[in-house]
């Protein structure tokens, strides 16, 4: 009953951070655009600063992502959990386009900013595959380098995932 208990409550938790639409790793402020702060990328009109990622992906070795095979609409990866206690992860993710060295986020194409959120827990030496389509969301993608990423939490030493660390993976690709 406990273990339902955490379950339902780290699923509570992973909706609400699903639910949120502002990315915490990104700059919050939007400067204004113009010709010398703007960055193009064939369709792409990107405030120069906005949305860059800072965090931090791949961090812990024993917790990857692969990506199985990916095109200019959707993608299938899997995620492998060799960690020594099982991780926490949903099915929200979040496209990012190259550019000039740095990463940003692709934005969306549509006023409905979220995912139905729900958890997946991924035990200690278990992995699990997902399967994405994106055009809804964000169209099909231009020719450029992107990256897929999606976060998780792994158990505290009491098995909850409260106060727990989210811990980001990425996994590279091009389109041609």
């Amino acid at each position: 009953m406990n273990r339902i208990f955490k379950i339902f409550a780290a699923m509570m938790i992973m909706g609400a951070l699903c639910g949120c639409n502002e990315n915490e790793n990104s700059t919050a402020e939007t400067p204004p655009e113009t010709e010398e702060n703007t960055i193009v990328s064939d369709s792409y009109n990107i405030p120069n600063g906005y949305l860059i990622f800072e965090g931090k992906t791949n961090a812990i070795d024993s917790v990857t992502m692969e990506l199985i095979n990916a095109d200019d609409s959707s993608a299938k990866y899997k995620i492998y959990n060799d960690f020594d206690r099982e991780i926490l992860t949903g099915n929200d993710y979040e496209l990012q386009i190259e550019l000039n060295g740095s990463w940003y986020s692709l934005p969306y194409i549509t006023d409905i900013q979220g995912f139905l959120g729900y958890g997946i827990l991924i035990g200690s030496g278990s992995s699990n595959e997902f399967d994405i389509k994106w055009e809804n969301l964000y169209g099909k993608l231009e020719t450029g380098h992107y990256r897929i990423v999606a976060y998780f939490l792994a158990a505290n030493d009491n098995g909850d995932y409260f106060y727990s660390e989210r811990h980001y993976l990425s996994s590279e690709f091009e389109i041609s």
